[in-house]
Order: C-alpha cells, then sequence, then structure tokens
C-alpha cells in the first residue's frame, strides 16, 4: 500500500475509510461522533494502514472487534 512521502493518506484512501466508518455506525445506530463511533474510526484506520483495504474488511474486521471487546463504560 503506498502513502504519500509525508505518509498521510491520500483522499481516496480516506474516502474508504469514511464510507466504511459511516456503514459500521448505521448498522448499530451509533453516533460516529460518539466515543465509540470515535474509537472505530481509529481502529479502522489502523487497519487500513495494516493492509485491510477493503471496505467490507474494515466493517466486518470492526465488527468482530466489538463484539470480543466489552462494552466501556461512558
Amino acid at each position: 500500500m503506498a502513502y504519500g512521502i509525508d505518509g498521510r493518506l491520500s483522499a481516496e484512501q480516506i474516502s474508504v475509510i469514511s464510507g466504511a466508518h459511516r456503514e459500521w455506525c448505521e448498522l448499530r445506530s451509533i453516533d460516529p461522533q460518539s466515543s465509540h463511533g470515535l474509537d472505530a474510526a481509529r481502529g479502522m484506520t489502523t487497519l487500513y494502514q495494516s493492509g485491510k483495504i477493503w471496505r467490507h474488511e474494515l466493517v466486518a474486521y470492526s465488527c468482530a472487534e466489538q463484539v470480543k471487546r466489552p462494552a466501556s463504560s461512558a
């Protein structure tokens, strides 16, 4: 996976992550700007950088991670 010279994600890469994040939040009725939604976005960005580059991989992997992880208390 190629990043820019400065290590930043391209607009296209950000679009993939953003779309997966929106879908993930919609499927769970979670506010994307809530702490849980923002945790998911951070996790998806890390997954993307590790090679999970397809939207369905991000949504599916995050689903599995949320099932494994106990809900955080707010």
